[in-house]
């Protein structure tokens, strides 16, 4: 989809969408209605956007084959339709784009922790999540929204939890930073347990070197005076 942005139309075209019913060039009157349970995948850019733009082109890929395995950095596989967004002029400022996407049948894992939204870096011949919110996930219709603030080529990408880290950043979930927490204290507490038990051998070693040294000086000392009665009972 190639079209020419008029911000005087009464109807603004916004971006396109791929699903049962074929392709559709989504505008600020379909807008609301366009992600219906049959839809793929959709690209719509926010219409603040629009008003400083003079084209927009879309193009969807409902079967990216060749491109399922593209990084071989991180090893992470495109699992939707793929996205390839172009605007002019290629640096308007404020710029949103939302992306929606359904996993392809072959690439379900069940593990929606899995799935996220990235851009393919051409620079760095992997995925990337740069400039792309959070992945937000919709049970009901079994379909994964982000949002970005560029536009290039876009998919969801699949990668098991342990593996996100390598695609770019990974905010933490509630349950992660809980878990950060509780680590964290049981560290803490083994130092402190750590710190105790050697602090009390210290004391139980210092306690004996002092009652050894006492025990030697008391025995000196009854030596010392055993051997002074000694000579006074000599000298009589």
């Amino acid at each position: 989809m190639v079209q020419q942005i008029n911000p005087s139309a009464s109807e603004i075209v916004l971006g396109a969408a791929v699903g049962d019913d074929g392709d559709q060039i989504v505008d600020n009157s379909t807008v609301g209605s366009i992600l219906n349970p049959g839809v793929s995948a959709a690209a719509v850019i926010d219409p603040l956007s629009a008003s400083g733009l003079t084209s927009l082109s879309i193009l969807i890929m409902k079967s990216p084959t060749a491109f399922e395995t593209i990084d071989t950095v991180t090893n992470a596989k495109l699992a939707s339709p793929l996205i390839v967004v172009a605007r002019n002029p290629s640096n308007s400022p404020n710029f949103k784009i939302d992306l929606h996407f359904t996993p392809l049948s072959s690439m379900s894992s069940g593990n929606y922790d899995e799935y996220n939204c990235a851009f393919y870096n051409v620079n760095a011949f992997k995925w990337d999540r740069t400039g792309c919110s959070n992945t937000v996930y919709n049970s009901t219709e079994n379909r994964y929204s982000c949002n970005c603030n560029h536009t290039t080529s876009f998919g969801l990408i699949w990668l098991p939890s342990e593996g996100l880290q390598s695609v770019g950043r990974r905010d933490l979930r509630p349950v992660d930073i809980a878990s950060l927490v509780f680590q964290s204290l049981s560290i803490v507490c083994f130092i402190i347990i750590i710190i105790h038990s050697l602090a009390t051998y210290c004391i139980t070693c210092f306690s004996i070197v002092i009652n050894c040294l006492l025990y030697n000086y008391h025995y000196t000392f009854s030596c010392n005076t055993t051997s002074q009665s000694n000579q006074k009972f000599t000298i009589i």
